[in-house]
């Protein structure tokens, strides 16, 4: 009995004995490296969730972009057998991969052009132009009488073949209607307006290439522009801010490019579309008079071409995406707009003008390849108002350039 006593007293004392530093220091690391695991863990569960998250989005954007390219062409298959009735199905098929192909390139001042490209319906030469059957030389031979043209994907001619083009056409419908060999070429390019033109167009005389008749064709895409901001400009915008940005910055930015960002990202505000509209109007005719400047002073003749769009005088009942109408609403009221000061000021924009926004007015055919991008048919028809015009106003002659009227100087 008196040994247990002692024992008992014995773990008594030593248990209210203070414990070394170094057991008390051991718990620490312990409770910590416990803590730490936990944080460890969970640090690396939300990382591998936002990763797989992040990656999934970003291939299911990928797969739905391309189910969406297949599936826009299988709605329209039927469609455009009908529209290209000596193509097969197979072919058109080549002809709709062959324009998604297409890449851009970064081009000074402009911001973009196409990459140089050599399908079998699609040739885009390295001088930026779309090849024709009868394209002349490059250098244009200045024996020829060369003719430059210059829009967006209408003039392009997209998800249309080389000789199907706008262009191609107005080649073919000038061909003998000048004492010298009429030579067009397409410089046109997707999402392009009048503000890039002016600038393309300058470009090619600053460099030497100094055609005798410049047609610059707008119309939806200088609406669409309100802003006068080109395509990739959020883009550029969000490159500089990354150079210039702190690593704060430079941390928000990069989560802010983050597809799972992107999804809940919250969409601007909308501008007052009339007042947007008018201004776009307004740079397009200021743009417009510079090129004519610029003509002038190089001796190159001008003639400007304001094209049709589907929500403007046109039955969209013959439309492959009728239901897609409220995406044409900025065009509507733009085009509605440019009437009246077309109409009501015949000659408000000079002799060298040419309003086509009003031929698909008594249209009872499709008259558009996809959303706003014409036919062949309906490009020939567009060509061959504008060769008229072209012919009537004399600019396909040996003359030299006339002069521009404008109704203030006709009073």
């Amino acid at each position: 009995m008196d040994k247990l006593l002692n024992v008992i007293s014995n773990q008594t004392t030593a248990s209210t004995q203070p414990r070394p530093k170094w057991r008390h220091m051991l718990d620490i690391v312990s409770r910590a490296a416990g803590v730490y695991e936990i944080v460890a863990m969970t640090a690396v569960s939300t990382f591998l969730f936002l990763a797989i998250v992040n990656i999934g989005l970003f291939a299911g954007k990928q797969i739905v972009n391309a189910y969406a390219t297949e599936g826009e062409f299988k709605l329209r298959e039927h469609y455009l057998t009908d529209l290209y009735p000596d193509f097969t199905k197979v072919q058109l098929r080549e002809i709709d991969q062959e324009m998604h192909s297409c890449k851009f390139k970064f081009v000074p001042y402009l911001g973009y052009a196409y990459e140089p490209v050599s399908e079998k319906w699609l040739h885009i030469n390295r001088h930026g132009f779309r090849r024709s059957a009868d394209n002349g030389p490059w250098p244009p031979n200045p024996n020829n009488l060369n003719v430059f043209v210059f829009g967006g994907s209408n003039v392009f001619g997209y998800q249309v073949t080389d000789d199907q083009t706008i262009p191609a056409h107005l080649q073919t419908l000038l061909k003998g209607k000048c004492s010298k060999i009429v030579s067009v070429y397409n410089f046109g390019v997707p999402d392009y307006y009048s503000s890039l033109e002016q600038i393309q167009f300058s470009n090619l005389l600053e460099n030497g290439i100094r055609p005798d008749v410049a047609i610059f064709i707008d119309g939806t895409n200088d609406i669409e522009h309100k802003n006068d901001e080109p395509l990739f400009t959020s883009e550029m915008t969000e490159l500089m801010d990354e150079s210039n940005a702190n690593t704060t910055e430079a941390f928000h930015l990069y989560l802010a490019q983050l597809p799972m960002m992107q999804l809940v990202k919250r969409t601007a505000p909308e501008c007052d579309t009339r007042r947007a509209v008018t201004g776009a109007i307004r740079t397009y005719s200021e743009n417009k008079r510079m090129e004519e400047a610029v003509g002038n002073a190089y001796k190159v003749k001008t003639l400007f071409v304001w094209h049709p769009t589907p929500s403007y005088e046109y039955d969209l009942k013959y439309h492959p995406y009728p239901q897609h109408h409220q995406n044409w609403s900025d065009a509507k009221y733009g085009y509605t707009e440019m009437a009246g000061i077309v109409k009501s000021h015949p000659q408000e924009y000079g002799n060298n003008f040419l309003w086509l926004a009003d031929m698909q007015q008594q249209a009872t055919e499709p008259l558009y390849v996809d959303f706003d991008n014409y036919r062949p048919k309906f490009c020939e028809a567009i060509a061959g108002e504008i060769a008229r015009k072209l012919l009537h106003e004399r600019l396909i002659t040996d003359d030299p350039a006339p002069p521009v009227v404008r109704a203030e100087e006709r009073e």
